[in-house]
């Protein structure tokens, strides 16, 4: 069993694969551990980027995302995902870098499996805790069965690839889940360790009902008082459903003229086109920071939130929703994330999408006077700031109780 100090505060490496991208990195990663740090735990924030693109593009972000969060971060440039020694190459640099830093650690946070693997293959006896955000594995054979037949077998080497670092991250000593859903798929899957759900919510300074960011967000992107918006945040990748909400769109355009949509993402030209030509001057679209978001969600008085039925979507928790709910935004779904329907029945917010076969513009779109009330009840469901308590609430747990951990050496081989 692995021997941990149980005097002061913990000492916690939140250690990350993904680079430092905009967006997730922030409201995933460095949010929770400024919360943790908050809370009295010493944090040492390590990120892995693990291409030479996104390892520039970290560099250039690290200053101002250590300015924002008040942490200091530790990037590393690591061996691509795609080469089969890159895991133990990439535990190899973490340790060797930990001890250059003088770092004591009691506990490794490791958001996504392929972290945890790396966190597991260290010889360093410590508490490993696997941040697990979603079914990794039938994300993966989703979006290569859209390609041609003739690429598949690249497919299936990338799926052997995951399923060894999810075969390592199972050997976890403890796990988080982002849903329920995800927690029993995994059990299923063979991990067998001490687990908690935590929700992916949303940061209450940024994201709530603001008349004044409305006003501001329309004037600046030339959008009507009186115009009814519609935003769509997110990719034209198939599986967030672009073309569905598309479709949605034109076709309820036609009989509401005061209709318009905002979507923000990083592909403006391709949107653009998308749409058809005498739809084009009631679209909006731009990009932007995490911080632009609040103010078009905003600007918008509805919003979609659309995934492909399927296994990963099932267990999925789109942080997107909690930041749509907590601006007081009904919610146009599709049903297919359990979380999603779970939390709109609980707050009375949204629209399942099949609604606009019955009706152009069903009743459940049009909150009124009540979008404050409404915002400001999912604040209280969705807040982070319930994340960091639940985090802290749970490692401190694991620390004070060595039962349930498993030292490197109790791994199967």
């Amino acid at each position: 069993m692995i021997s941990v100090p149980l005097t002061g505060d913990a000492s916690v490496v939140f250690l990350s694969n993904e680079g430092l991208g905009p967006t997730i990195i922030e409201s995933q990663v460095l949010s929770v551990a400024r919360q943790l740090v908050e809370g009295g735990c010493k944090v040492t924030v390590v990120v892995f980027a693990l291409s030479l693109a996104r390892y520039q593009q970290a560099l250039e972000a690290k200053s101002g995302l250590e300015e924002r969060y008040g942490l200091s971060i530790h990037l590393l440039k690591g061996i691509r995902q795609i080469w089969p020694w890159s895991v133990s190459q990439n535990s190899r640099r973490l340790e060797s870098y930990l001890k250059r830093i003088d770092c004591a650690v009691d506990l490794i946070h490791a958001r996504t499996e392929y972290a945890t693997a790396m966190a597991k293959r260290s010889e360093r006896r410590t508490c490993v805790v696997w941040d697990c955000r979603g079914d990794t594995l039938s994300e993966h054979h989703f979006r290569w069965s859209l390609k041609p037949q003739i690429y598949r077998f690249l497919g299936a080497l990338g799926a052997a690839r995951i399923e060894s670092w999810l075969g390592r991250a199972r050997t976890a000593d403890a796990a988080l889940f982002v849903s329920e859903a995800l927690r029993k798929h995994e059990i299923g899957n063979g991990y067998g360790g001490t687990s908690v759900v935590v929700p992916n919510f949303a940061d209450p300074a940024l994201f709530r009902y603001s008349e004044e960011l409305r006003q501001k967000a329309r004037q600046r992107l030339g959008i009507p008082v009186d115009a009814v918006v519609w935003i769509y945040v997110g990719s034209l990748a198939p599986w967030q459903g672009f073309e569905e909400m598309r479709e949605v769109v034109e076709r309820v355009a036609r009989e509401k003229p005061d209709l318009m949509v905002l979507v923000v993402c990083d592909t403006v030209a391709k949107v653009e086109t998308a749409f058809a030509p005498w739809f084009r001057s009631r679209l909006r679209v731009t990009t932007g920071q995490l911080s632009d978001v609040p103010g078009y969600l905003n600007a918008a008085d509805a919003a979609f939130l659309l995934r492909a039925p399927g296994p990963a979507s099932a267990v999925a928790s789109p942080i997107k929703f909690a930041e749509y709910a907590m601006c007081g935004l009904p919610v146009i779904h599709n049903g297919a994330v359990d979380q999603v329907s779970e939390f709109s029945a609980q707050l009375g917010l949204s629209v399942e999408i099949e609604e606009f076969r019955e009706s152009p513009y069903p009743t459940g779109l049009w909150c009124g006077s009540k979008r404050e009330d409404l915002a400001r009840k999912a604040s209280s469901l969705l807040s982070s700031a319930q994340t960091g308590e639940r985090i802290m609430a749970f490692h401190r747990g694991l620390l004070a109780d060595r039962s349930h951990l498993v030292s490197a050496s109790d791994e199967p081989a």
